[in-house]
């Protein structure tokens, strides 16, 4: 429809779509002139909108009229901004909640008036159902019509599919039973290198951090290797909370798979961390050496092993920062889940605390470890396109605690006034 994201339509593509390309009407596009009766108007909404979620997806132009003339909308309705107002109609009268971009509020010239645009994408959630009137509704040609018996029962299924592929890919990654043995293992991950078998004798530790969208049969990535490793290595670092700090290294070692690209760090001919990204918009990253070392306890004179806190969760919220990115890149606007997954890492101690807890210097003369779980992981589900920096913090405290209860904490020792030890974070490296 448009050859630029919804947000950065202006109104001569809006001029273009409709004069000069004269688009009309159809499976992927309505047109709106002004709102009519307030209630009429909550309620034809709702069902354009939820008719293209359960559909194939689509824009609505507030704005046009019946003979595809632009006219326009007031800017307000009912004392509130049309966008204001737009998204108190949809998020109360449809169920499942239904994702959509930002309705686009573009000014006309010289008018006082506005062309609203909203994107649709189809909905994985489907069906969703309009509550005033408890009806599905989908797209049919150019209008909106109620679903019968089987085309609800068809979006329930394409649902249900959906949610089996993802799943299927989960456990084709190892991602899903953290009781199995191969929970974490995959092609990258058994390389990376640990000192820890040789000098204790106990399995290598392992943490990756997934990044899994929802579609994992889509292909996404369609950019040349040349193109792609040039936009990486644009956007391998720049995020919060250490700018400087890079996600992956691009120049160095790399191998190239039929579905995707996974980029090599090594030292002394040992992989000490990846990174792989696939055209389906999966992406992972596997560290083993860096954040895990063996050492002896000044106490009981024994062998321990210990695992960073402030370097793992820094590098989830960098990672975080660069998904905004990277799924824009992919034009993927859905929910992708964060899943960091720990491997062997039973009777660890943490360590790598904020720098305002000096009195934690004691932790390593007091017997407080990971006494329960071998593996574990933890899980968010984000929104690429809406997520803020607020949330990225929220999501790494939230982790953090977690994180710090399972190696016997009894509160989160990396976060104190929402900051963490940027001095930890330095010491970290891929």
């Amino acid at each position: 429809m448009f050859s630029k994201h919804v947000s950065q339509l202006t109104y001569s593509d809006i001029d273009d779509l409709v004069n000069t390309r004269q688009e009309r009407e159809g499976y992927h596009l309505d047109f709106k002139v002004e709102f009519g009766k307030i209630d009429k108007a909550k309620k034809e909404l709702s069902k354009d909108i939820s008719a293209f979620a359960n559909t194939s997806g689509g824009f609505l132009i507030i704005g046009v009229d019946k003979h595809y003339n632009i006219v326009g909308i007031e800017k307000k309705i009912q004392n509130k901004d049309i966008d204001e107002w737009i998204n108190q109609i949809l998020s109360s009268n449809i169920e499942p909640q239904i994702f959509y971009f930002d309705p686009k509020v573009i000014e006309i010239p010289e008018s006082e008036k506005v062309i609203v645009v909203i994107h649709i994408p189809e909905s994985t959630k489907k069906p969703h159902i309009v509550t005033e009137w408890n009806t599905y509704h989908i797209r049919i040609n150019d209008s909106s019509k109620s679903a019968n018996h089987n085309q609800i029962r068809d979006m329930f299924e394409f649902s249900k599919n959906r949610t089996d592929e993802f799943n299927a890919f989960l456990k084709k990654r190892n991602l899903v039973d953290e009781d199995s043995p191969v929970f974490g293992q995959n092609k990258n991950s058994i390389k990376l290198f640990s000192e820890i078998p040789e000098k204790t004798g106990l399995p290598k530790p392992l943490v990756l951090f997934s990044l899994i969208p929802k579609y994992p049969n889509e292909e996404k990535i369609k950019l040349s290797v040349a193109d792609f490793k040039t936009w990486l290595e644009r956007n391998s670092k720049g995020y919060n909370p250490y700018p400087s700090k890079s996600l992956f290294y691009v120049g160095y070692d790399y191998d190239l798979k039929l579905d995707g690209i996974v980029l090599k760090q090594t030292r002394n001919k040992e992989l000490t961390s990846y990174f792989e990204i696939l055209n389906n918009g999966f992406v992972e990253a596997g560290l083993s050496s860096s954040i895990t070392y063996p050492y002896e306890n000044k106490h009981t004179k024994k062998p321990a092993i210990a695992i960073y806190l402030t370097q793992i969760i820094g590098y989830e919220m960098l990672l975080l920062g660069f998904a905004k990115n990277f799924y824009e890149l992919a034009k993927y606007y859905d929910d992708v889940l964060l899943q960091v997954s720990f491997v062997n890492v039973l009777n660890y101690k943490l360590y790598g605390f904020n720098n305002k807890h000096r009195d934690m210097t004691r932790y390593e003369w007091i017997d407080i470890s990971n006494k329960q779980h071998n593996n574990f992981k933890l899980n968010f589900r984000f929104n690429p396109k809406t997520l803020t920096d607020e949330d990225i913090l929220e999501i790494a405290k939230y982790h953090s605690e977690k994180f710090c209860r399972v190696f016997g904490l009894d509160q989160d020792y990396c976060f104190v006034d929402n900051e963490l030890s940027v001095s930890e974070l330095n010491n970290f490296h891929l």
